[in-house]
């Protein structure tokens, strides 16, 4: 790095004059350009280096004296802190080289990165004339080091700063500009009022925005390129969707459908990396066989483009909906789709995400670490199909019979992308992601009358990069021999801009992810005390499957009387296959997920599934205890699977024949689905329950069931796990008849009315048992057809609608179960039953 030059006009004293304004405007008799450029947000862009410039410029206003927010107070006032500390008489004399000193020596710039094409843009605009002025409110051992970090040599710029010698002026100082050139200038700052000061002042100035980029700004005033011919960032995308689309390989389309038609009626879950504004939603949307539930996340670094693919793409294109739950979550029409917007880096997430199905990636390879990528892929998604189309095969050309030297805007080009960081030919890596299924040209055939506007934008790209290789005037000359003499600003017709392209289908290799994971779950340590713990797992044996959860129902009830009294003497329920009968032990049998991880024929990964599993973040289980979700049955509706089978079960055991009437005994979410059930097959029902506002939000929701009325019933069901409910169970039934036991009372006594009134009723108390098919029935009735029967009246009945689902965290654990074991009823909902629901961060584990 060459030694950084201390220009002697920078040190020298501004000369006295008769204004009291400071000192005199120096003249320049130059009939160069002269171009004039801000430093932070301008020369360099980068947000962590600027926002601790201004954390430390507030904790060194602080020790001043001032309050936390003086250094956003004083910008605002003075146009920079400086200039009001100095103004407002907090800094003089020596104390400001001070307090530049404690701002600026410790700020890290490691973040800044050396950018090779623009020290060679700098060099070649100096080479051909083009004075360059750098005029910054930072100090000079600042901007030495940022010069350094850049890999700019500091000889190519003349430095305005505040230093001892121009009394510290900051702009927007009047003073600052005089010190500036004037003609043939152009000010550059990302400052609005910085802008407006120097305009004051007589200087031609632009305003820098965050998206802007400071070469291609010049090129603009150097008048290289028409200014029009540049789109916003959106407009771009926009414009490059069209051409992509035109150009995919179908023979590598038709592929990715073949792959994917063995996921017919699963779960398939994707990942866009890069998405932007969702260009690739609607070709993957394509390639799907029918009946898949697909769950679709749109990765991307921008957050403004997936705010827009939000706007444009899903509430306007798509019109879809936002999901209920799911935050940052839309929802298609046909309800089989849902889509994730997630800001993120791409190599980073992968780390985090679940097993995906497709990662897809359209133009991506070239803006990231390859190599990283493909570590990432195979460590964490093994097994993952990859779609990654449009990816540069390092060709670009310009084509026409005019005269004039056009290939100058690209024989160069190459060699700017590589000086950015980027693969000139992506196409080279496709091998190492994985094993390649099918490969496909994809390329760019731009007609300067059929794409004008992208066709423009990309000769502004290749143009402003080869002004680092060559002088302005001949790149500008350049792109005139593109234009129209008649139009200047309209291109040709006759020119063609091919770039070549490769799409890329493979899948990443090895079986699904064989290192040791971590997962969440719930324990009941002690009485009253639930915790949760995180823990490794292995892998999931013969014939076993890992489900990854989305959600855990609680059961309200009969957990808190586990929690409470613990679980007994008695193994816990047999769908379990756990048998804890001490502390500390695990409950729970409503989990919804995904299989991730499956050795086992019928259920492959992408699989959604219901599983009895106590709550946790992932399960190994048997496949047999892993129920299929129905493709037309919600996440949302599964998770009530459980809760539905026992209100078959308490149905199936109260066997009411036809004209008799039936009492349900509690409207929480076990009694009002049970009450839902036997009024759905068209059983007089009465539902009884101390809370007026549930039996009305039942009975609006079911005009047909009767509330809290009557006796004599000749089946009286009890979900209410009180015995005041049950003991009045027993006395409102009819001689002869039938009372269901459906709650879990655990081991203490439960006092019921057995006096001479029932001695005489010839009732008959069942104690009801989901987890087997009564002896009665079992000739008739399996396991299979109870579970065919609960997922079409889940269907039929969709509980999601009408019961109140209460979606915690699981990471607030114990503070639900704190909520639950609470004396009294929890009167925070509408009256609709109210279920505590769990969800899982899908990045976990």
């Amino acid at each position: 790095m060459r030694r950084l030059r201390t220009r002697a006009w920078l040190n020298a004293k501004p000369k006295p004059c008769a204004s009291a304004h400071g000192p005199r405007r120096r003249m320049f008799a130059s009939d160069s350009w002269q171009m004039i450029l801000d430093m932070d947000g301008v020369l360099y862009k980068n947000a962590e280096v600027e926002n601790e410039i201004v954390k430390r410029l507030g904790k060194a206003t602080e020790k001043l004296g001032l309050g936390p927010d003086a250094h956003q107070e004083l910008f605002r006032s003075h146009g920079s802190t400086l200039r009001g500390l100095l103004s407002e008489g907090h800094l003089s004399g020596e104390a400001i080289a001070a307090f530049y000193s404690s701002v600026y020596d410790g700020v890290d710039l490691q973040a800044i990165q050396p950018d090779p094409l623009l020290a060679l843009q700098l060099k070649s605009l100096r080479a051909h004339g083009v004075s360059l002025w750098l005029a910054t409110n930072s100090p000079r051992s600042f901007v030495d080091r940022v010069l350094e970090a850049l890999g700019l040599e500091s000889d190519l710029l003349h430095i305005i700063c505040p230093s001892p010698e121009n009394h510290w002026i900051n702009k927007p100082d009047a003073r600052f500009f005089e010190m500036l050139p004037r003609a043939r200038a152009k000010f550059f700052d990302d400052s609005l009022g910085h802008v407006r000061a120097a305009v004051a002042s007589g200087l031609l100035s632009a305003h820098v925005r965050r998206s802007d980029d400071i070469m291609m700004l010049v090129a603009d005033a150097l008048m290289v390129v028409p200014a029009s011919w540049r789109l916003s960032k959106s407009h771009y995308l926009q414009a490059k969707e069209v051409a992509d689309l035109r150009a995919l390989s179908a023979s590598v389309r038709a592929q990715l459908a073949t792959e994917l038609a063995g996921y017919a009626g699963q779960q398939i879950s994707i990942l866009d990396l890069g998405a932007g504004t969702l260009s690739m939603l609607s070709v993957i949307l394509q390639a799907l066989p029918k009946g898949c539930q697909v769950k679709y996340t749109a990765l991307d670094r921008d957050e403004e483009l997936l705010k827009q693919a939000a706007a444009e793409r899903l509430e306007s294109q798509f019109a879809a909906t936002p999901h209920g739950v799911l935050p940052n979550t839309w929802q298609l029409p046909n309800c089989q789709v849902t889509v994730t917007l997630q800001a993120g880096d791409a190599v980073n997430s992968l780390e985090t995400m679940p097993q995906q199905t497709l990662i897809v990636g359209c133009s991506i390879l070239d803006l990231v670490d390859v190599q990283a990528l493909s570590g990432a892929l195979r460590q964490h998604q093994a097994g993952a199909l990859l779609y990654f189309p449009i990816h540069y095969a390092g060709v670009t050309l310009l084509e026409s019979p005019r005269h004039g030297d056009m290939e100058l805007l690209t024989a160069d080009y190459n060699r700017s992308l590589e000086c950015r960081g980027q693969v000139t030919n992506v196409t080279n890596f496709y091998d190492s992601l994985g094993e390649t299924i099918a490969k496909g040209p994809s390329s760019w055939l731009l007609d300067s009358k059929a794409c004008p506007a992208l066709f423009k934008q990309l000769v502004s790209f290749m143009a402003v990069n080869a002004l680092g290789f060559h002088g302005h005037a001949a790149v500008g000359e350049a792109v005139a021999a593109l234009q129209r003499s008649a139009g200047p600003g309209d291109l040709a017709e006759d020119v063609v801009l091919k770039v070549e392209n490769v799409d890329y289908l493979g899948r990443v290799p090895g079986s699904l992810r064989a290192a040791p994971r971590r997962r969440l779950a719930v324990e009941f340590a002690a009485p009253g005390e639930a915790r949760l713990v995180e823990e490794t797992f292995g892998q999931p044996g013969e014939g076993e499957v890992l489900v990854q959860a989305s959600y855990s129902a609680i059961s309200a009830g009969t957990e808190r009387r586990m929690l409470m009294q613990g679980p007994g003497t008695e193994p816990l329920d047999v769908t379990h296959e756990l048998g804890e009968t001490a502390w500390p032990f695990r409950y729970g049998y409503c989990m919804v997920g995904s299989v991730v991880q499956s050795n086992a024929a019928d259920l492959l990964p992408g699989t959604r599934a219901f599983c009895f599993h106590p709550h946790a973040s992932h399960a190994i289980v048997p496949s047999s205890a892993a129920q299929k979700i129905p493709t037309d049955v919600s996440d949302e509706d599964a998770v009530f699977f459980a809760n539905m089978e026992t209100a078959c079960a308490l149905s199936q055991d109260g066997a009411p024949v036809i004209g008799e009437s039936v009492a349900v005994f509690g409207a929480g979410t076990v009694g009002a689905l049970t009450a839902a059930v036997l009024a759905h097959h068209g059983y007089p029902v009465t539902v009884f329950d101390p809370r007026a506002d549930r039996l009305a939000a039942l009975q609006r929701r079911f005009p047909k069931i009767s509330c809290g009325t009557g006796a004599d019933f000749d089946v009286c069901i009890e979900a209410s796990g009180s015995q005041d409910a049950l003991a009045s169970a027993l006395q409102r039934c009819r001689r002869g008849g039938t009372v269901v036991i459906g709650s879990l009372y655990g081991e203490s006594p439960v006092g019921l009315p057995l006096g001479l009134r029932f001695h005489r009723s010839e009732v008959s108390l069942k104690a009801s048992q989901v987890s087997r098919i009564p002896a009665d029935l079992s000739t008739r009735w399996t396991k299979a057809r109870r579970s065919d029967l609960t997922w079409s009246l889940i269907r039929e009945l969709r509980p999601k609608d009408w019961i109140s689902s209460r979606f915690v965290p699981i990471t607030a654990a114990t503070d639900v179960y704190r909520e639950l074991i609470k004396p009294g009823e929890d009167t925070r909902s509408d009256g609709r039953p109210l279920q505590w629901i769990f969800t899982y961060d899908t990045g976990s584990g």
